[in-house]
């Protein structure tokens, strides 16, 4: 395949991955979330004032309605509400944009992994059409945003062992973007970095500046996100969200065994089966193919993370 059938294929795919993103996101998913709400106001405020709705100066975290939120959301709306002003279009812009450009990248990890580039064309038509990934394209996903950076944080990674320095700050500059932008990632990048220094540790010793440059540019970056973690207001968000605070667990399973509530090892077992079974449901065909979308937002009843096709495939 020639380089300029190849580029046409994927900007093609691209498109098509596009149009399913951008076509009516201000329709459907019908009406604004709570949190898109915040994020748009929030948005709104700093281009209009340069503050938070509470009258914070560029801050590093957003108190909204019963939690904070990550700033990538909101200033990364900033300049869409510009644009189209303040309306469903604009606040969901960005997702869609970032969700987008994902498909191409995509290709080039895919090929990078697997050096087929066949393999990585079809897996990219997969994502293009991919009810999840459209489905969490088409209004604000922070978790989607994030994950996106840390696929192109994990390119330039890959890139760095090339030997180029600019790739060690390209790829520190992504992956401390994913945490300002998704609170789960300030756990899981730095434990998912370990991993990756711990399997590319033979090719890193080769490349010892580069390996430097990147660890000293993640720790610079991400230092007043992890001021605000463990001294300022994140640790709130941390606080309402964990494992043992969950609302379902507590309402319906703490609540309706009271007399096991106050054993602390019961608790824990309570607690480990209520996880468990939440987990294999992930697995369940039901969840897979016929309803698991639902069970995030409204929309899009009757409709599962993959296609029936993909069970084959």
């Amino acid at each position: 395949m020639t380089k300029t059938k190849l580029i046409l294929i994927i900007i093609l795919i691209t498109l098509l991955g596009g149009f399913l993103r951008f076509y009516k996101n201000y329709q459907n998913p019908v009406s604004l979330t709570v949190d898109e709400v915040a994020f748009g106001y929030n948005a709104y405020s700093v281009l209009k004032t340069g503050r938070d709705e509470y009258g914070k100066f560029m801050p590093l975290t957003f108190k909204s309605v019963g939690d904070y939120k990550n700033p990538f959301p909101i200033y990364s709306m900033v300049p869409s509400i510009a644009i189209f002003g303040l309306n469903e279009f604009s606040v969901r812009f960005p997702t869609a944009l970032i969700s987008t450009l994902s498909i191409p990248l995509f290709f080039l990890l895919f090929r990078k992994l697997t050096k087929k580039t066949g393999t990585a064309l079809l897996g990219t038509l997969l994502l293009a059409i991919s009810p999840w990934h459209i489905y969490f394209s088409r209004y604000v996903s922070d978790h989607l945003m994030a994950g996106v950076f840390i696929g192109v944080g994990i390119i330039f990674f890959l890139k760095m062992l090339d030997g180029k320095k600019i790739w060690a700050l390209l790829s520190a500059l992504f992956f401390v973007l994913s945490i300002y932008t998704y609170y789960p990632e300030r756990l899981f990048v730095p434990l998912f970095l370990l991993a990756l220094f711990a399997i590319k540790f033979k090719e890193l010793i080769n490349h010892k500046k580069e390996s430097v440059i990147f660890i000293i540019a993640c720790i610079v970056l991400a230092a007043p996100l992890l001021y605000s973690t463990f001294f300022g207001n994140d640790i709130a968000r941390a606080n309402m969200v964990f494992i043992t605070k969950d609302i379902e667990f507590t309402r319906n399973v703490l609540l309706s065994d009271a007399k096991t509530a106050f054993s602390g090892m019961a608790n824990m077992s309570l607690l480990f089966f209520f996880w468990a079974r939440k987990y294999l449901a992930y697995f369940s065909p039901s969840f897979l193919f016929y309803g698991g979308l639902p069970m995030t937002i409204q929309g899009s009843y009757g409709l599962g993370v993959l296609y029936l096709f993909e069970a084959i495939t």
